[in-house]
């Protein structure tokens, strides 16, 4: 429960700011309560010694876990052991929707992620996560291929 409440904490966080920082290279599609996405930024950032990635079509920057307030739209937000390439399963994945100051969110451990190349500027991979919540049968999920910044520390 503790992982799940610095996710979403992190989810929130992690878009705010005005200008997003362009993912590098995308095939990512997603969709939050059936409802299409296409996330447009992302960076991959330490934050609280955690090896965190964010992709979302809001703003998303370097900058983003400082900002007390995120900004419109859709957001995915996952923890990986390291930023070393890799496949890394169960990961636990945070999809927050903030519209209208408004938060709606959801999370699993239902993704999988594979790191297929990072150096100090970015971090490339792919990611597959599917999940239907069993109370509402609405469906949420993030999957394709992405490059991202890598943040400085």
């Amino acid at each position: 429960m503790l992982a799940a409440t610095l996710l979403t904490a992190l989810a929130a966080a992690a878009c705010g700011g005005e200008s997003g920082e362009p993912l590098l290279s995308s095939t990512l599609t997603g969709q939050f309560r059936g409802q299409a996405f296409t996330p447009t930024s992302g960076v991959a950032v330490v934050y609280q010694g955690r090896n965190m990635i964010a992709l979302g079509d809001g703003p998303i920057n370097c900058g983003s876990a400082e900002q007390n307030d995120p900004p419109m739209g859709t957001t995915a937000t996952f923890e990986v052991p390291t930023f070393d390439a890799g496949t890394y399963s169960s990961i636990f994945v945070d999809m927050i929707r903030y519209s209208a100051r408004n938060f709606d969110g959801v999370g699993s451990t239902d993704g999988t992620v594979m790191l297929t190349a990072a150096s100090d500027t970015s971090v490339a991979g792919s990611i597959a996560y599917s999940y239907t919540d069993s109370t509402d049968q609405q469906t949420y999920g993030i999957s394709g291929s992405f490059e991202v910044k890598r943040c400085p520390m």
